[in-house]
């Protein structure tokens, strides 16, 4: 009886260790299930190639896709003195009614040489958009100027933003004589 027992206790055992395990892998699944619904959509600056622009990214890094994409600049930034950049680009005006992962979407903001970091040191945009189970995401994003002016000094990395730089200094090089 003692051995018809412990093998009654030990079945009972790895029956309830079986079914907490398959529990868990029930939740990891439905988790990575999600996963690869869900949007994710950020905002970045980045100089242009030759390093002359300041350009803004719009990008959905999530694997899921995003719909009714809307901006709402809270500090916003004239494009050269003159517009705001929400009222000059279409998609930061009206929004994106689809935005796949993957994409990417960018508009110029200004040189970094027209800039007064003093006074405008960032802008500050906040995203709105939801995933095809109409879930809703709200994001901010206080994207500050000075971080790419450490950049700008520095000689662009692909081989299409290098010829420009190196026109360049051809030609420094040359009008120096």
């Amino acid at each position: 009886m003692k051995v018809e027992l412990i093998l009654s206790i030990v079945l009972a055992v790895s029956t309830v260790i079986y079914t907490s395990i398959n529990a868990l892998m029930l939740l990891e699944s439905k988790k990575s299930r999600n996963q690869r619904i869900t949007p994710l959509i950020i905002a970045h600056l980045q100089l242009s190639e030759n390093r002359e622009m300041i350009k803004l990214y719009i990008e959905n890094v999530g694997e899921g896709y995003a719909k009714d994409v809307t901006f709402n600049f809270i500090k916003n930034h004239n494009l050269f003195d003159k517009d705001p950049v929400s009222e000059m680009y279409g998609f930061l005006k009206n929004g994106i009614s689809s935005f796949p992962s993957g994409n990417k979407m960018q508009c110029i903001l200004d040189t970094p040489r027209n800039i007064d970091f003093t006074l405008n040191p960032y802008i500050e945009i906040e995203i709105d958009y939801r995933d095809l189970r109409n879930k809703t995401y709200k994001d901010n994003y206080k994207l500050l100027f000075s971080q790419i002016q450490e950049i700008y000094s520095e000689i662009p990395d692909t081989y299409i933003g290098q010829i420009p730089y190196q026109l360049k200094q051809i030609n420094k090089t040359l009008t120096k004589k």
